[in-house]
């Protein structure tokens, strides 16, 4: 099991832009990106199956969906090496905690059993 603090997630709208039938990570989207990369840096699952549990703590009151920060987030772990890839994960929880001053979220991160 890995416990890993983050970030809290752009949402899944800013993420991407389109633009001439182009899409791309929004400049939010790659710093967002690189701040995975850097706290995570050495940080890698051995191989197999996942579950993973996710607490979002928002920075404030505002009203967010939660399945909006999931790809985002499982986007940044596999660019960053966390592991080879999201479609190796067979369960996500997501639960929303409580506000925190700057946001943060918990990601925890089992090897399943098959």
């Amino acid at each position: 099991m890995m416990v890993i603090e983050l970030p809290f997630p752009n949402s899944a709208n800013t993420h991407w832009r389109h633009a001439r039938g182009i899409t791309y990570v929004s400049k939010q989207g790659l710093e967002y990106r690189q701040q995975v990369k850097a706290l995570t840096r050495g940080v890698k699952m051995p191989e197999g199956r996942l579950e993973m549990h996710v607490i979002l703590h928002a920075p404030t009151r505002r009203a967010y969906d939660i399945d909006n920060r999931l790809k985002p987030l499982c986007d940044a772990l596999q660019l960053a090496g966390v592991f080879a890839d999201d479609g190796l994960i067979d369960k996500i929880t997501v639960e929303r905690g409580e506000i925190i001053k700057g946001g943060k979220c918990v990601v925890t991160l089992t090897l399943r059993n098959t």
